[in-house]
């Protein structure tokens, strides 16, 4: 695709540093006694596990970390796009999260596919008929599942259930539903740019926030046999229908 959006690897490096580098490690220099500890949840299943509360003190703070991770990561995504030429990340609050007038498209991100409870689906998809129908008229819709179900792909019309009438949504060719894959194509014109986003952007995005905090969060760089890790390349192929 000749005339493909650029990628502004900058704004993505530097939103990673303040949104998700420093706020997660920033969680592992806390005190994790600073919050009320459940002693007897602690002990339970140190015992159980034979853990060492050495050990277990240290994987509380990792957890403290995936959590804090958790809830940055819902926007995650939803600020890539607004990195790519073209697009607007339209904030927090609004109906639908980014938008693209030249390509007249707009879109509400989900981090997967079960993020939102069924009976909530059928609002989101009256939610992106009212945008198309009254305010951004002539656009296409979608729905995104950034985490497919059973790598599923797909780009298709977004036919929720009401479980009040026990119908779906009427199908609208410009009300879609799409997984992540698939959507990444559809905005950057390249196949492969989840996997470059996985494999290149999220590394070089780390390494340049651990230069910028003057190494403060790691003792030693990353290593490239950790980088290169097999299993780490086998979570992404998990996720979807990779070779």
């Amino acid at each position: 695709m000749d005339n493909a959006p650029k990628f502004n690897t900058e704004k993505f490096n530097q939103y990673f540093l303040e949104n998700i580098f420093i706020p997660v490690l920033s969680q592992s220099k806390r005190d994790i006694f600073e919050n009320t500890l459940d002693p007897f949840s602690a002990k339970i299943e140190i015992l159980l596990n034979k853990i060492e509360p050495e050990i277990w003190t240290n994987q509380e703070r990792i957890r403290k970390n995936q959590k804090t991770l958790q809830n940055k990561i819902g926007e995650f995504h939803q600020s890539i796009v607004g990195f790519f030429d073209g697009w607007d990340n339209l904030g927090q609050g609004q109906i639908a999260d980014v938008i693209n007038h030249e390509r007249k498209i707009v879109a509400e991100i989900k981090n997967k596919y079960n993020t939102t409870k069924g009976n909530h689906k059928k609002t989101i998809y009256d939610d992106l008929k009212l945008l198309i129908e009254d305010k951004y008229i002539g656009y296409s819709s979608y729905c995104v599942e950034i985490l497919p179900k059973k790598q599923a792909s797909y780009n298709k019309p977004f036919t929720p259930p009401d479980n009040q009438t026990g119908l779906r949504r009427d199908a609208n060719e410009n009300i879609r539903l799409i997984d992540g894959f698939s959507w990444y194509e559809l905005i950057s014109g390249d196949k492969n740019f989840i996997v470059e986003l996985y494999e290149e952007h999220l590394i070089n995005a780390i390494i340049y926030s651990d230069i910028k905090t003057n190494n403060l969060y790691f003792e030693n760089p990353i290593s490239t046999d950790l980088i290169n890790n097999d299993l780490l390349s086998l979570f992404l192929k998990k996720a979807y229908l990779l070779d």
